[in-house]
């Protein structure tokens, strides 16, 4: 039985709480993830899309190659949270090493695999990105070109109206 959503944050706050990212909690970082996932998939029309919402809330609750994370935290825990097609999204983006480059070279099969990667991606880059310009008012080059990167294959290969980047860019 798929947890609320009250268990689903109380679990991933409960085993964050004391971990930090990029000047904030981890558990903020997680928690504003899945957020933009819920508006991107609302804005461009996914149905069925709970399951992209808790993948991104748990997106690197096993660790990944860019971010340590080390609870040893259960693949059954996490699959009673938030369900098994979730969990295996959130299981397998987590163990992807060079998991940007990975993605970005679009080979991963079925289509909707490839599709959930780059949204998981894509929202955690512009959280990330959203979080630098608050702290230091900058944006990151190759944040920014990935964003654009990934932005522009979820329009050419899944036909998403995607909405603009939140920042400007000033041109010389």
């Amino acid at each position: 039985m798929l947890e609320t959503k009250a268990d689903k944050l109380n679990f991933v706050l409960e085993a964050t709480k004391t971990h930090k990212h990029q000047g904030k909690t981890f558990f903020n970082h997680l928690f504003q993830t899945s957020g933009i996932v819920e508006k991107l998939c609302q804005d461009v029309g996914i149905e069925d899309y709970q399951y992209l919402v808790d993948a991104a809330l748990y997106h690197s609750i096993y660790g990944t190659d860019y971010y340590e994370f080390n609870e040893n935290i259960s693949r059954e825990s996490i699959t009673k949270l938030i369900g098994e097609k979730a969990e295996k999204l959130v299981h397998f983006f987590c163990s992807l090493p060079d998991r940007n480059l990975q993605i970005l070279q679009h080979k991963f099969t079925p289509a909707i695999l490839q599709r959930d990667l780059y949204i998981l991606e894509y929202a955690n880059l512009l959280e990330i990105s959203i979080n630098d310009v608050s702290r230091t008012s900058t944006l990151n080059p190759s944040k920014i070109f990935r964003l654009k990167l990934i932005r522009a294959n979820l329009m050419d290969h899944y036909q998403l109206k995607m909405p603009p980047l939140p920042f400007e860019f000033k041109t010389k």
